[in-house]
């Protein structure tokens, strides 16, 4: 099973956010296929557009991307993460390895209503560490 995530980066208009104050802007679409994911047909396979976390980073703001990363936790805040006894189903930590510890390494993805029970860390723990 592969997760991966489509979002629209913040304008460059808008103010000037760190990439771990994106859990508000971010339009997240999860995507989950056995053979890759794609956003519309006209999408190529993920193994072909799907960028790393990294490369998401740095990305080009107001852009749209796909971005496949490792869930490695649920952000409480802007610093901090949880790895168990998650509380909500309402956002991700997803990071190009799962062991980072490093939030400017990371991607706060918000999960909108539709795709919570599905793929939110309170009702879905065993979602860590996947891919």
């Amino acid at each position: 099973m592969r997760i991966c995530f489509t979002f629209k980066l913040p304008d460059r208009g808008e103010e000037n956010l760190s990439i771990h104050k994106y859990t508000g802007l971010i339009m997240a679409i999860l995507f989950v296929s056995l053979t890759g994911c794609s956003l519309h047909q006209s999408y190529h396979t993920a193994q072909d557009s799907s960028l790393t976390v990294e490369e998401t980073i740095v990305e080009e703001e107001g852009g749209e991307v796909t971005t496949q990363g490792y869930i490695i936790g649920q952000p409480i805040s802007n610093s901090t993460i949880m790895e168990e006894e998650f509380t909500n189903d309402y956002a991700l930590a997803i990071a190009d390895s799962k062991e980072e510890n490093d939030i400017g390494k990371m991607i706060f993805v918000q999960i909108t209503d539709n795709y919570r029970n599905s793929y939110g860390l309170q009702s879905n723990p065993l979602l860590m560490g996947k891919k």
